[in-house]
């Protein structure tokens, strides 16, 4: 009997293991230098910065009762979608990519932008398909303003 109850006490601590795994690099950034300014609820809250649920494949500036740059409008409105390689492209340096922009700094790193766009794509609903940025494969230089 003292052997089953330990077997199901390991049972059940191995499960609380796996619920509880520690958080991806993505998470980690995005909670650390993101959260401040976005969510990733499926509400689709807005704090400084638009809600980020299901941000994948949506067209820029599409989160209804958001006050968006008219920058970031026109974008939208000329068919700019976010995709991985242009949520790359936008984080490395959003005023860069986007002039005019509200969004004041951008990732540097190159594994850092894919990472946290793989925890963009996992609040999408969207498999997290490990993919090198196109500057990545190219070796060329990062730099955010």
């Amino acid at each position: 009997m003292k052997t089953q109850l330990t077997a199901v006490i390991a049972a059940n601590l191995a499960l609380a293991g796996i619920a509880h795994a520690a958080p991806t690099l993505g998470q980690t950034y995005f909670e650390q230098n993101c959260a401040s300014c976005h969510t990733v609820d499926n509400k689709l809250s807005s704090r400084a910065g638009p809600g980020l649920f299901n941000v994948l494949e949506r067209k820029a500036a599409a989160v209804p009762h958001f006050n968006y740059t008219e920058a970031l409008t026109k974008a939208g409105a000329a068919g700019k979608t976010w995709t991985r390689a242009e949520l790359d492209v936008f984080l490395r340096d959003p005023n860069k990519d986007v002039p005019g922009t509200a969004m004041p700094i951008g990732v540097a790193d190159a594994k850092q932008r894919a990472a946290v766009i793989d925890f963009l794509a996992g609040q999408s609903g969207q498999a997290a398909v490990a993919a090198a940025p196109e500057s990545a494969k190219a070796g060329g230089a990062d730099a955010a303003a």
